[in-house]
Formats: C-alpha cells, structure tokens, sequence
C-alpha cells in the first residue's frame, strides 16, 4: 500500500531520492521498486563493489571518483560543474564501496553523475510527472567523502530544487504538442 501511495505522489510531481548503503536488499528494491513492483527505480541495482577503509589501515583501498569531463555533467542537476575550475571539484570526490547501477532503457532514464571511467553514480528516471534520483553510495562517509567535500554543497542546492520544482504546467501550448496522463488528467510535458 506504501509503495503504491509513493508511485502515485511521483506520478503527481513529487521528487524521490534513493540512496543506496549497506542496508541496501537489491532483491527487495528491485521487487518493490523496480520492474518487478512499482516501476520507480532509473537502474536495475547490481552488485557493491570496492572496499571500504577501516582505521589504522596502512593502504587505502581503491576509490572512484566524479567525473567532471563536459560530456558527463551535461544533465541539469550538473549545471554548476560546467565551468573549467568547477569541474575539477568533482574529482575530489572518493568512493570506496557502491552498487553497480545498469541504466534501464527509455528516454525517461538518464545518467546524472557518472564515476571518472563512465559507469553512472546517480541515476535518474521522469515517472509521470515526477522525477526520482537514484545513488549507488549512502549520502554519509560510510562509503565515501563526499559529505565532506565541497562537490556536496554545490549539488544541494540544485537537486532539492530539481526534486521539489513540482508540476508547474505551461498555459500555453503549441498546437500538436505532446502531453503526458497523470491522475485521469492531461498535461503538457516539460
């Protein structure tokens, strides 16, 4: 009943952001949300790779970074690493641990952030009217620094405004223009 009551409210507007930790079930995700339940999830959640470091570690494990090259900061959320000193702030960015995340097909599916060899970090998938965030790392230092870095602040900002914008349709439309059904109600797509 939860589940349905979440997809309805995304359907409506709402902004979903999912972000994966050593809690994680893929299997529960992907029968709950995923393609097997609600149709929710942007990616089919695979496998957590790499290590974490533990304290009095002599060698730091292995670590992927951010991307900042042009061609994997081009969604929204992304805007403000588009200049040459921005772009270098992702980078700083480690990730020890995370899940696998495969891109589901359809051009509601979109790569947000990706890792420095191009495999995605955050997902994103448009439900209806609404928009849902998924990452393969926890939003703390379990796995990573990014809280501590200073890529975290500057992606706040755009993503609790990109989750919260809500559906603000146009009152103006071209005549042929496409429209999208949510709640037994036509509008036009952004």
């Amino acid at each position: 009943k939860d589940i349905e009551q979440l997809k309805r409210q995304v359907n409506a507007g709402m902004g979903l952001l999912i972000f994966l930790g050593d809690q994680t079930d893929p299997a529960l995700y992907k029968a709950s949300l995923g393609e097997g339940g609600a149709k929710l999830l942007p990616a089919e959640i695979l496998e957590a790779w790499g290590e974490v470091p533990k304290v009095g570690d002599l060698k730091i494990p292995a670590f992927r970074t951010l991307a900042g090259a042009t061609e994997h900061v081009s969604h929204p959320i992304m805007a403000d690493f588009n200049s040459d000193d921005a772009r270098e702030i992702l980078p700083q960015v480690k990730i020890y641990r995370a899940f696998g995340l495969k891109p589901l097909p359809g051009d509601e599916v979109r790569v947000v952030a990706a890792y420095e060899r191009g495999e995605p970090a955050v997902m994103e998938r448009r439900v209806g009217l609404g928009s849902v965030l998924l990452a393969g790392f926890p939003a703390t230092t379990a796995w990573g620094n990014l809280p501590t870095q200073p890529a975290f602040v500057m992606l706040a900002k755009p993503v609790a405004l990109w989750l919260t914008r809500g559906y603000r349709p146009s009152k103006n439309l071209l005549a042929g223009a496409p429209l999208v059904e949510s709640g037994g109600k036509l509008f036009p797509v952004d």
